[in-house]
């Protein structure tokens, strides 16, 4: 059968899904162009440092769009199971020390000469393919939970506690949220899910309290006027970002928030 070149375009390419993309990236590049010339002179000397590198990796992204819009990406299922064992084994190396480097208290990144690799992020894709991979092969047949237990929670909960030990209980977070997701849309058993969510939920309470700075973010969260020039830094800073800018800004490069005033601004 000839498929009309109208409906083969149409059927091949989500244009909605890929002008979002595109206004989202160009946004990002502005916004980093406006807001990095200060900290970007300060650590090498040219103000648009960062906007370059963003630059880089925005190209290098879209040229893998482009090639792999012509690979079909159900043929990656089946590489979950190496996949979230090369997640696992690259995140146990961040954690070494001279392996992986180490910022503001927390092992995230290998660098690679000139790249840096973040194993958390590369295991979330590893993770969404492994258990969709995993879920498929139940869709015809009843899920067990012991059965869902050793092959989706175990593997997830693993993952999930290499990165908690980066220290990231956020990303660990998401984590399991992206494997609870998958579980509920494969039609995994509500049952399961009211098994499952006090036991994570009774695990969680007790790793905030442990440590203070989680438990600040919490309290921060409840009360973002509990400690304005610590944990509520943040929340403060945007508070006055909405009163001076109201609901259209100030406009670029009109905003004296990237004065020193946010630390890290090139990614906060």
């Amino acid at each position: 059968i000839t498929v009309p070149a109208k409906k083969l375009t149409r059927d091949l390419f989500d244009f909605p899904l890929i002008v979002t993309t595109a206004i989202l990236l160009i946004t990002g590049l502005i916004i980093i162009y406006d807001v990095t010339p200060l900290v970007s002179f300060n650590i090498s000397g040219d103000r648009l440092f960062y906007f370059k590198n963003q630059l880089t990796w925005a190209t290098l992204g879209t040229f893998a769009l482009i090639a792999l819009s012509f690979f079909d990406y159900r043929r990656l299922i089946k590489y979950g199971p190496a996949l979230i064992v090369f997640s696992a084994v690259s995140l146990i190396l961040v954690l070494i020390p001279h392996i992986g480097s180490e910022v503001n208290g927390a092992r995230r990144w290998i660098n690679i000469g000139p790249f840096s690799f973040q194993p958390s992020e590369f295991a979330k894709l590893s993770l969404i393919l492994y258990c969709t991979s995993i879920i498929s092969k139940f869709e015809n047949f009843k899920i067990k939970l012991a059965d869902a237990f050793l092959v989706i929670f175990i593997p997830t909960v693993i993952v999930a506690g290499l990165v908690f030990m980066g220290p990231d209980l956020g990303t660990a977070l998401i984590l399991m949220i992206l494997m609870l997701a998958i579980y509920f849309v494969g039609n995994g058993p509500l049952l399961h899910f009211a098994l499952i969510l006090p036991a994570a939920i009774s695990l969680i309470i007790p790793l905030i309290y442990l440590a203070p700075y989680r438990l600040n973010r919490v309290k921060s969260f409840l009360d973002p006027t509990s400690d304005p020039q610590g944990a509520s830094y943040h929340i403060s800073q945007i508070l006055k970002s909405i009163v001076t800018g109201g609901f259209f800004g100030v406009g670029l490069g009109g905003s004296i928030g990237k004065f020193n005033f946010i630390p890290e601004i090139q990614t906060d």
